[in-house]
């Protein structure tokens, strides 16, 4: 899959794109792995209620370049792309990618695009 300019989380309205500000050692400090093809990748559980097996992840791809990047919310496997807003009880799982997501453009990995 490519990677584009801009992404946002599926069900959201904000969408990001890397900040020109952006450095690989601040990707490293806030939790990005380096994956064998030089990218840069997040991979976060979203908490779901207790007794739910399922753990959605929030997954953040950057490329090597930084500046193009992939943004999703996916199943325990990685395999199928969720939107958490359309999940029974997802409060807190909603809070949790908001969250995450500010703190991303506090420390200038990303901003959010003007719509």
């Amino acid at each position: 899959m490519a990677f584009n300019k801009t992404a946002s989380l599926p069900g959201f309205d904000t969408a990001y794109q890397v900040s020109p500000n952006c450095k690989k050692y601040t990707l490293r400090d806030n939790g990005f792995v380096e994956t064998r093809n030089k990218n840069f990748e997040f991979i976060r559980d979203l908490d779901t209620p207790n007794g739910e097996s399922r753990r959605v992840k929030l997954k953040i791809t950057i490329n090597q370049t930084l500046d193009g990047l992939r943004i999703s919310t996916v199943s325990p496997n990685g395999l199928q792309q969720v939107n958490i807003t359309r999940l029974v009880n997802n409060e807190m799982a909603i809070e949790k990618a908001s969250y995450l997501m500010e703190n991303f453009v506090a420390t200038s990995i990303l901003e959010i695009v003007p719509q």
